[in-house]
C-alpha cells in the first residue's frame, strides 16, 4: 500500500497534479485515498526523490525514513520533556526507554507496529515522532503565551502526518487549559488556545473542509474489524495492563512497574503542573482508549470521534507512559 501511494505521489509531482489529493488508480476501481488520509509523508519523500535526481530509489527512501524516524524517537521525547520543563535525567531516561515498549499487535509504539510483523503503519511513524513535540510546544504556548507559530506548525505537521495523532494533540491541548485552578488563568489559556488553533485550522482547511463535506460518501469496509472503531473496552485493556501486556508483552513487566511508579511519583508531586500534565495525559487517553466498547454513545459527545479508529488512542497512553517511565527512572538520581 505505502509503496504504491509513494509511487503515485511521485508521478503526480512530475505530472503537475495535486500531490495532496491525486487519484489512486492502483486499487479496486480507483480510490481517492488522500481525500481523507494523511499525505505529508508521501509528499515529502516524493519531493526528496526529485531533489536527489531520482538517484536514490523510492523504496530506499521509504524504508530509510522509517528507520530514521524510529531511531530519532528518543530525541523527540527528550526535547519534548525538556520543553515541558523536566530535567535532563528525566528527559534522557524517558527517551532511552521510548523504543522498548512491546505489545501484541495493538498498533502502539512498539517495533512490531512498523517492521517485520507487517502492520505497515508507515504514517504512524511520522505521527509518533512529531506528536511529543506538538504536545510540548503547545503546552508551553498555553502556559506562557508565546511560541504560537511553532505550536501551530507542529500541530499542522502532526495532523498531516497522522490525522488521529493530530486530533489527539488538539484534544490534549483542550484538556491542558483546565490543569490550573484559577478561573482567570483558565480563561487566559482558552484565549491562547484559540490563537494557536486558528492558524493551524486555517492551514489545514484545504484538507479538513473537503473531507468533512464528503464524509457521507466514506463507507466502512466490511473487512475492517469493528474493534478498530470501538476499541477494546475497559475490561480487556485493564486486563492487559495488569498482565503487563500494554508495555511488556512476552517479558517481565519492568516497564509496567515503572509506569505505576511514575504515576505514584506524579500523584505525590501533583502540586507541580508538570506532573499534573502527566497524570491527566495518561488518564485521558487510557479512558478514551476504552472507546465506544465501554462508553457507547457517550463517545459521540466528543467531536469527530465517529469513524475514527479509536483503538489507535493507545498512542496517547504510550506517550504518557514513556514520560512517566523517565520520571520513575530518574527518581533515585534526584534524591541523591
Amino acid at each position: 500500500l505505502h509503496a504504491g501511494l509513494l509511487q503515485r505521489t511521485a508521478e503526480a509531482l512530475v505530472n503537475g497534479e495535486d500531490v495532496t489529493d491525486p487519484w489512486i488508480g492502483y486499487y479496486e476501481l480507483g480510490y481517492p485515498l488522500f481525500h481523507y488520509y494523511q499525505h505529508l509523508p508521501y509528499d515529502t519523500l516524493a519531493l526528496l526523490f526529485q531533489i536527489l535526481g531520482q538517484k536514490i530509489s523510492l523504496y530506499v527512501l521509504h524504508k530509510g525514513s522509517m528507520v530514521l524516524l524510529i531511531s530519532l524517537l528518543p530525541a523527540s521525547i527528550y526535547l519534548a520533556m525538556r520543553r515541558i520543563g523536566f530535567d535532563d535525567w528525566q528527559s534522557a531516561l524517558a527517551g532511552a526507554a521510548s523504543t522498548l515498549i512491546a505489545n501484541n499487535g495493538l498498533f502502539g509504539w512498539d517495533y512490531g507496529s512498523y517492521v517485520w510483523r507487517g502492520f505497515g503503519l508507515y504514517t504512524q511513524v511520522w505521527g509518533m515522532f512529531f506528536m511529543p513535540l506538538a504536545l510540548a510546544y503547545g503546552y508551553r504556548t498555553l502556559r506562557e503565551g508565546k511560541g504560537y507559530w511553532k505550536a501551530a506548525t507542529l500541530l499542522v505537521v502532526t495532523t498531516l502526518s497522522h490525522i488521529i495523532y493530530g486530533y489527539m494533540i488538539a484534544l490534549t491541548l483542550g484538556m491542558i487549559v483546565f490543569l490550573v485552578p484559577e478561573r482567570r488563568e483558565i480563561l487566559r489559556r482558552l484565549g491562547r488556545l484559540a490563537l494557536a488553533l486558528a492558524p493551524a485550522l486555517l492551514a489545514l482547511a484545504y484538507f479538513i473542509v473537503p473531507a468533512l463535506l464528503d464524509r457521507a460518501y466514506v463507507n466502512q469496509s466490511v473487512w475492517d474489524a469493528g474493534l478498530k472503531f470501538d476499541s477494546l473496552g475497559m475490561r480487556e485493556i485493564m486486563s492487559a495492563f495488569a498482565k503487563g501486556e500494554l508495555f511488556d508483552y512476552g517479558r517481565a513487566p519492568v516497564l509496567t512497574m515503572l509506569v505505576l511508579a511514575g504515576l505514584l511519583i506524579a500523584v505525590f508531586h501533583r502540586a507541580d503542573e508538570r506532573y499534573r500534565l502527566l497524570l491527566a495525559l495518561f488518564g485521558l487517553w487510557l479512558l478514551l482508549y476504552f472507546g465506544r466498547a465501554t462508553w457507547g454513545a457517550l463517545m459521540d459527545l466528543i467531536p469527530l470521534t465517529k469513524g475514527l479508529y479509536q483503538h489507535r488512542f493507545i498512542g496517547g497512553v504510550h506517550l504518557a507512559a514513556i514520560m512517566l517511565i523517565g520520571v520513575a527512572l530518574a527518581f533515585p538520581l534526584r534524591l541523591s
